[in-house]
């Protein structure tokens, strides 16, 4: 046992500044500075509080976290996960339990890579037996950075780890205190006790982690949340592979999307090859198929570029009339409501790595393709974020360019994410003009808008004074010229009247955005006289 729990730290000096003298009377370590009275060499040892910044703090949230220990047991080869919560409403007493039936770690990986932050362990350059890129079964790995597994942290302030590898018999438990970290002492001081003894659980492999004294409060809207972002890990093409079952006080269910996105008005797919050519099939609602061969925006081979990739954008339009006859159409059992909601909760296009989902691209909140700013200017013709429903397919062989963040939400903004913006607007182009002209071919009554605004033309008030003018005109023949002089003044009075109803709604509608516009420069403009007055004080 002692030798997995001492480190070589053990034998260095608690005090940091030990080795300040060490190279006292050895040649300069500064050659082109002048005799110093002292010198050496220090060393960085980082506190334990450094742990708590990687889980609890830079993981934005408890969904995220979830989400982060579901894409370990996935580069564990697991085909299933359950999340088990008991009692999640009352997080002093409540547990959360992640179960995978993967491969599990030997006592050499536990206390070896799976307790050294920022390992290498998943990294293209490590050739161990279980390590690499790759795992045991051919799966391209998600991790790569070495931070993932202290998720746990973000959750819960006490973890038991227990983990059972293929062909062992024993099963590995270790148990971490989160809160130890809260004391003033060094990482490399921390120790985790663990234990080794006959498996106790049923299955033959896999790992297990129980999360004790929760952070949050697990609402019912909490757990929508997170059956959300589950359901959209993974890429369509895998679902059958890497199965996610949520049990909530002994009731499971597993996770399925919520909608078919293969049930569109309108969708492109296809695949955009290394040198920006690509080809796109077009479907819609009216049965037309159409495939397309077209060359996207592509740098020159000495520039980065997004690589190659595949992708399907599905789009709806959430009008009334022509939301019916979709719904109509395809038989959907849901409302006009109900599917309206649907879409605003799955709307965005999300980027998948491998088959799984890369955070926070697709969320209903993260518009990064900028689709509402760019309706602005055409709503007729362009597409806004709330309306589609896409999936970008990367493969990390072939976009070595497209790096993760350190926090593992999000690409790094460099040239090749630039580019792959470009090319996906691109791509969008081609959709939204086949749209606007199958929109003109549906047998909808388009100008069928919702208003509050009646037209005089219409009412019953107007029907029933034309009905007594024309009673009028059968009563006297010489009073006929009178009565048409008096149906034209009527009518011209009704035009005139309606133009003016619309002329006053659409100021109304210019003063409504008017007042948003002016809302909004409301603080800007407050600050910018601020500035101004400070100036003017200091001149």
């Amino acid at each position: 046992t002692e030798i997995y729990t001492l480190s070589l730290h053990d034998a260095l000096p608690i005090c940091p500044m030990a080795e300040l003298h060490s190279d006292q009377g050895t040649s300069p370590l500064f050659p082109d500075l002048p005799t110093p009275l002292a010198q050496g060499r220090g060393r960085i040892r980082p506190r334990a509080r450094l742990l708590k910044t990687i889980g609890a703090e830079l993981i934005s949230s408890e969904v995220v976290a979830v989400i982060e220990l579901v894409r370990n047991s996935y580069d564990a080869d697991a085909t299933h996960v359950q999340l088990v919560f008991d009692s999640p409403e009352t997080p002093s007493s409540a547990t959360l339990e992640i179960r995978d039936n993967g491969h599990g770690m030997s006592r050499e990986v536990l206390l070896g890579p799976w307790l050294e932050p920022a390992t290498d362990w998943k990294s293209a350059d490590n050739k161990a037996a279980t390590g690499g890129e790759r795992s045991p079964d051919g799966r391209r790995r998600l991790g790569s950075k070495g931070v993932g597994r202290f998720a746990a942290q973000r959750l819960g302030s006490h973890l038991e780890l227990r983990t059972r590898a293929v062909p062992s018999a024993n099963e590995l438990i270790a148990r971490f205190d989160w809160s130890a970290l809260e004391k003033d002492q060094y990482l490399d001081q921390v120790r985790i006790p663990w234990r080794e003894a006959p498996a106790t659980h049923v299955e033959p492999c896999g790992t297990h982690l129980r999360i004790r004294r929760l952070r949050d409060t697990w609402t019912p809207e909490r757990f929508e949340k997170l059956k959300l972002g589950l359901s959209r890990l993974i890429s369509p093409t895998m679902r059958e592979a890497f199965r996610i079952t949520v049990v909530i006080n002994g009731a499971p269910e597993d996770v399925r999307p919520a909608i078919d996105a293969t049930h569109a008005m309108y969708a492109v797919d296809g695949h955009v090859g290394a040198d920006g050519s690509c080809v796109l099939n077009y479907t819609d609602v009216n049965g037309v198929k159409e495939t397309w061969e077209r060359t996207v925006t592509w740098p020159p081979e000495e520039l980065p570029s997004c690589g190659p990739f595949q992708f399907r954008i599905s789009a709806w339009d959430l009008d009334r009339e022509p939301l019916s006859h979709f719904l109509k159409k395809t038989g959907s059992k849901l409302g006009l409501r109900d599917f309206r909601r649907v879409i605003r909760d799955h709307s965005g296009v999300s980027l998948y790595r491998d088959g799984f989902r890369i955070l926070p691209y697709g969320e209903p909140d993260n518009d990064w393709l900028r689709l509402d700013r760019r309706r602005v200017n055409n709503p007729t013709m362009r597409l806004s974020n709330n309306q589609i429903l896409g999936s970008i397919q990367l493969s990390a062989d072939a976009n070595p360019m497209l790096r993760d963040q350190t926090n593992r939400e999000g690409l790094v903004a460099n040239d090749a994410y630039r580019h792959l913006t470009e090319v996906v607007v691109d791509l969008l182009t081609y959709l939204e003009t086949r749209r606007f002209a199958a929109r003109r071919a549906m047998n909808v009554d388009w100008q069928k808008r919702s208003t509050s605004l009646p037209l005089l033309e219409s009412s019953d008030a107007q029907e029933h004074i034309d009905k007594l003018i024309g009673g009028l005109e059968s009563d006297s023949e010489g009073k006929k010229a009178n009565v048409q002089e008096l149906r034209q003044a009527v009518s011209d009075f009704r035009d005139s009247t309606t133009n003016a109803v619309r002329h006053y709604a659409s100021l109304a509608a210019v003063g409504q955005m008017s007042g948003l516009v002016f809302r909004q420069l409301q603080h800007p403009v407050r600050q910018i006289r601020s500035d101004l007055e400070d100036r003017r004080a200091h001149v």
